[in-house]
């Protein structure tokens, strides 16, 4: 590990998915509602947070999130939707963020940000889902 063979780089990167906060979707044992998750060997009904105009104050950091989102459009593990300026010039101070999350084993997109200007997004390790991870 850690050095140069055939001129590639075989570091690895390594992040630790644990955090002392967990947020995790609860798994189903049958699939109910429109019966998404009949095309996966597993439930794909996760929990989701989903930030919308008119929020006073979002800052979130050192969250763990496992089993979140969902096969529906819109129900992703972190989405911001349609908020216009979440920074300083939409009068959000400190400005809106996110950041070192672990998000893992999600059945959607792991981010999302969909009308939303100036949102700080670092530091993130996402792992294993069932999408792509950030939008």
């Amino acid at each position: 590990m850690g050095e140069e063979v055939d001129g590639v780089d075989m570091r690895a990167e390594v992040g630790l998915l644990s955090r002392n906060i967990l947020v995790r979707g609860e798994m189903e044992p049958g699939c109910y509602g429109n019966e998404a998750c009949n095309f996966f060997a597993f439930d794909t009904f996760g929990g989701h947070m989903k930030v919308e105009r008119g929020f006073k104050s979002v800052q979130v950091s050192g969250v763990e999130l496992q089993h979140m989102g969902q096969q529906s459009m819109g129900h992703y593990p972190v989405h911001f939707h349609m908020n216009g300026d979440v920074d300083q010039k939409g009068g959000y101070d400190p400005p809106t963020s996110v950041s070192d999350l672990s998000i893992h084993h999600t059945f959607s997109r792991c981010v999302t940000v969909h009308g939303s200007n100036g949102l700080l997004v670092s530091y993130m390790h996402a792992h294993t889902w069932t999408f792509g991870s950030i939008h």
